[in-house]
């Protein structure tokens, strides 16, 4: 994953990978495996056929500026966008069920989620569970200097503030009972913080 890859040539009689565009996918094109981090492209849409984008499948490729994520995505796993520096904005589409931590290091002003999602949402940008009992990520680089929490949420998950810098207050609501691990790591602008009496579990 370090090395400078420019393009991705899979001979086409290999029985178990494939090619396209210089990027590596398995023979039948259902998951993306790999983008090459050095390719100059600034944009670029995975094909219709991918259900599976792999764990740092697009690592650090910076060049990017977006990424389609086409309605035949099911899954996407840990650190499939990590450190793609150009990635300001993330739309999820309808098909995706399955959502790992997968945009560590990407400066996100904005989520968006398809309406019809049957497992997330989001709301002014923040990715929340369907039912938005979960606050499952805050986007990094939005500039607000406060937020509030919604009263609907009953989980902070894991590193959902983490990295939020321009943060300065955030409101936690009485319905909030846990909050997970590194929820709030590296919030540098963070002056204070209120824990209501509601919670019950506060992680690392």
């Amino acid at each position: 994953k370090n090395c400078p890859l420019k393009n991705i040539t899979v001979d086409e009689n290999n029985a178990v990978y494939s090619s396209e565009d210089g990027v590596l996918f398995n023979k039948d094109k259902t998951s993306l495996i790999l983008y090459p981090v050095d390719s100059e492209r600034e944009s670029y849409e995975i094909p219709n056929s991918v259900e599976t984008v792999g764990s740092n499948a697009f690592y650090k490729c910076t060049s990017l500026r977006s990424i389609t994520i086409p309605e035949s995505v099911v899954t996407i796993e840990d650190s499939a966008f990590s450190d793609c520096t150009g990635i300001t904005e993330i739309k999820i589409p309808s098909s995706v069920t399955s959502l790992g931590y997968a945009f560590a290091g990407c400066p996100i002003e904005n989520i968006v989620v398809d309406k019809d999602n049957p497992n997330y949402s989001s709301v002014d940008g923040v990715l929340f569970s369907k039912d938005k009992t979960k606050l499952i990520l805050y986007p990094v680089a939005n500039s607000r200097e406060s937020y509030t929490i919604p009263n609907s949420v009953n989980t902070i998950g894991d590193s959902a503030f983490d990295g939020c810098s321009s943060l300065q207050s955030i409101d936690i609501p009485n319905s909030v009972t846990t909050i997970g691990d590194y929820a709030f790591d590296v919030c540098s602008s963070l002056q204070s913080i209120d824990i209501p009496n509601s919670v019950t579990t506060i992680g690392d």
